[in-house]
């Protein structure tokens, strides 16, 4: 049994933390109508996720692109972690403070 787990879990962790599984995130309600907003308002766009940019980066930029986030332009940043060994919340709280 302890097997069974074990192997799920690797077969879990290799594959959720990965570009290729992204593409099953949930939008969330309003979500998109508020960025575009802020967008349209001439507000600069910052994306703080603690997904990391080798293992997530591409998957996350497709998505955001698919669901018509504003992305690709001066005004809006995708911010990754450089690194997946970095915690997620010490990460964006220094991020944030840098912000």
């Amino acid at each position: 049994t302890l097997d069974f787990f074990e192997t799920l879990r690797t077969f879990w962790v290799e594959r959720f933390f990965s570009n290729d599984y992204l593409q099953h995130d949930v939008l969330y309600e309003g979500a998109l109508e508020f960025v575009q907003e802020l967008h349209e308002a001439g507000a600069t766009i910052k994306y703080l996720t603690g997904r990391d940019h080798e293992r997530m980066g591409r998957g996350t930029l497709e998505v955001l692109e698919q669901w018509n986030f504003p992305v690709q332009n001066p005004h809006s940043h995708l911010i990754l972690k450089p690194h997946q060994s970095l915690e997620d919340a010490a990460y964006k709280v220094e991020r944030l403070i840098n912000l």
